[in-house]
C-alpha cells in the first residue's frame, strides 16, 4: 500500500517529471494524460519503476488532465511545458499518412532522444491499425544505455501484435527483440569505435528494413522506421557523426531533440552543429523535413547504463526474472569470448579476435550441481550453510 499520495494538476500542454527511487502508482483522475505516446485508461493503475537521478517518469497532455501518484518513499513532481505536441502533429499529419517514412532522432545527450522516438513509435503503432502493426519498426542505435535489450547492442523491434507498448518499465525486453547486433563496448561513438559503430548500425538498419518487407510482401513498401541514434562523445563532432548517419539512413524526416540557441556553436559567434547540419540535410537529401523538438525540462543527469545492465541479468521490480539465462557447458572447449576491433576492412568486414574473460566475469556465471549431488568435503558445506541461510530468511 502507497504510502504517500497526492494528486497532481496539468494544463493544456504541460509535461509532469516525477523522481525518485522505487515504484510509483499512477491512476488518471480526470481528462487525458499520456507516457510516451500512450493514453492512460482511467479505469487502471499503472506502475512504473524509478531510480534517483537515472530514471524518471514523464507524462504529458495535450488537454489537460489530472492524475493521482503513490508511492512508498516520497517524489518529486516537476511541472513544464511539454514539447510532445510537435511530435504528436508531425505523427498525426506528416508521417501517418504517408505510405512510408524514416524518421531519425538525433539529439543532445539526455536530452531526450530516446523519449520522442518511443514517443513516435507509439503514436504511429496507434494512428496506423489498418497495417496490424506490422509496418512499423524502432531501431535502437544506442550502444551505451541500449534500453531494447542490454548496453553493448544495438537493436531493431518490428511490431506485432501482442506487444505492449514502450514506456518506462517495459522497454528493456529482450523476447520482443527481434534483431539484436553486439558492437563490442557499452559506449557511445568516438573517433576510437566510429568505425565500428557505423559497420553495426548499417548492418541493423539493412536488416531491419529487409525483415520489415518479408514480414508481410504485400506491404513491403508500406514501412515506417524511427531510428533512435546516439549522441557522440569526446573529439568526434555532432554534425560529422550525424552527417555519417543521414549517408546511411537517409531519411524522409529528421527529429533534433535540442534547444534552439547559441550553447550548440562548435565556434563561439561562428553558427551551430545543428545549423550545418541542416545545410547539409538540404544538400544531401532535398525533400527531407527538419523538425526542432524542445528537450526535456527535467532530464536525468546519470547514465541509464549500470541500472540497465543489472536489470538485464536480475530483473526488474515489474519483472522479478532477468532474460539473460544462457547455459554454457564447462567442459571440454568451454565458453569462447571474442571482441571486436575498431577497424573495418576493405571488404566491409569487421576482425574479430578472442580474449579471456578477466575475474570480474566470475560473478555473471552461474554453475549448475549436477542432479543428485548433495556435495562433501568444504564446498558441500559452504553449499548446505547457504540453503540453511536462504531458508532462515524465509528465501
Amino acid at each position: 500500500m502507497a504510502s504517500v499520495q497526492k494528486r497532481v494538476n496539468l494544463s493544456a500542454g504541460e509535461e509532469c517529471t516525477i523522481s525518485g527511487t522505487g515504484t510509483v502508482h499512477i491512476r488518471l483522475l480526470a481528462g487525458v494524460l499520456e507516457v510516451a505516446g500512450v493514453p492512460l485508461e482511467a479505469t487502471e493503475t499503472y506502475d512504473f519503476p524509478l531510480q534517483l537521478d537515472a530514471r524518471a517518469l514523464l507524462l504529458y497532455t495535450l488537454e489537460g488532465g489530472s492524475f493521482s501518484v503513490g508511492s512508498e518513499a516520497p517524489v518529486e513532481v516537476h511541472r513544464a511545458a511539454t514539447g510532445a505536441a510537435v511530435l504528436a502533429q508531425l505523427a498525426r499529419r506528416t508521417l501517418a499518412p504517408r505510405t512510408a517514412c524514416s524518421v531519425l532522432v538525433i539529439g543532445d545527450r539526455r536530452g531526450g532522444r530516446t523519449h520522442a522516438a518511443h514517443t513516435l513509435y507509439n503514436l504511429l503503432r496507434r494512428l496506423r491499425p489498418d497495417e496490424v502493426l506490422s509496418s512499423v519498426a524502432l531501431l535502437d542505435m544506442n550502444a551505451e544505455s541500449n534500453c531494447l535489450y542490454t548496453p553493448g547492442c544495438v537493436s531493431a523491434l518490428v511490431t506485432n501484435e501482442a506487444e505492449l507498448p514502450l514506456w518506462l518499465g517495459r522497454t528493456n525486453a529482450p523476447q520482443q527483440v527481434t534483431l539484436n547486433f553486439p558492437v563490442g563496448g557499452a559506449q557511445q561513438p568516438s573517433t576510437a569505435n566510429v568505425a565500428t559503430y557505423l559497420h553495426a548500425l548499417e548492418q541493423l538498419y539493412d536488416t531491419a528494413v529487409a525483415y520489415a518487407g518479408e514480414r508481410l510482401p504485400q506491404r513491403a513498401a508500406h514501412r515506417h522506421v524511427v531510428v533512435d541514434a546516439p549522441a557522440p562523445e569526446g573529439e568526434l563532432q555532432p554534425g560529422v557523426f550525424y552527417k555519417r548517419l543521414l549517408e546511411l539512413v537517409r531519411p524522409s524526416h529528421v527529429v533534433l531533440v535540442a534547444a534552439r540557441d547559441a550553447a550548440h556553436e562548435t565556434v563561439p559567434g561562428q553558427g551551430s552543429w545543428t545549423s550545418y547540419l541542416q545545410e547539409d540535410v538540404q544538400r544531401l537529401l532535398p525533400d527531407c523535413e527538419f523538425v526542432f523538438v524542445p528537450p526535456q525540462a527535467r532530464p536525468c543527469p546519470q547514465s541509464t547504463r549500470p541500472l540497465l545492465l543489472l536489470e538485464y541479468f536480475v530483473g526488474t521490480p515489474l519483472a522479478p526474472l532477468g532474460c539473460s539465462k544462457v547455459v554454457v557447458p564447462l567442459s571440454g572447449a568451454g565458453l569462447q569470448c571474442c571482441s571486436l576491433t575498431a577497424t573495418v576492412g576493405a571488404d566491409g568486414t569487421v576482425a574479430v579476435q578472442r580474449v579471456q574473460p578477466d575475474r570480474s566475469w566470475r560473478g555473471l556465471v552461474c554453475r549448475p550441481l549436477p542432479r543428485g549431488d548433495a556435495g562433501g568435503g568444504a564446498a558441500g558445506a559452504r553449499r548446505r550453510a547457504v540453503r540453511r541461510h536462504r531458508r532462515g530468511r524465509g528465501q
